[in-house]
């Protein structure tokens, strides 16, 4: 989530993201203090733009979160999906940087189960 001076994402994922949504993460990002907290979440309506929301999770601000982490993290994103009555869910990991093979089965896997 670390955004240059320009205010834009450093994160290439984010930085498309963001763009596609005409700039409403780094907006969050700034005036709600999205500050990455564990299963912190903040819901942007876009229906206009294809889905209907985009919701960010925060991991914490570990360097590469552990198995128990992406756990609170699947928790957060069944939270959210429940309380916005939310069909179906899709996740994108802006990073996935520091995750062997074996490291992305075991996240993929706690994500799930959370």
């Amino acid at each position: 989530m670390t955004q240059g001076e320009n205010s834009k994402f450093q994160n290439p994922i984010l930085e498309k993201l963001d763009s596609k949504l005409g700039g409403l993460l780094s907006k969050v990002a700034i005036e709600e203090d999205f500050t990455r907290k564990a299963g912190q979440s903040k819901v942007i309506w876009v229906a206009d733009l294809g889905p209907k929301r985009v919701s960010l999770i925060g991991l914490g601000k570990a360097t590469c979160p552990s198995t128990s982490g992406f756990h609170v993290f699947g928790e957060s994103v069944a939270s959210v999906a429940k309380a916005t009555q939310a069909n179906t869910v899709a996740i994108a990991l802006a990073s996935s940087e520091g995750l062997t093979s074996d490291l992305k089965l075991a996240t993929t896997s706690a994500i799930a189960k959370g």
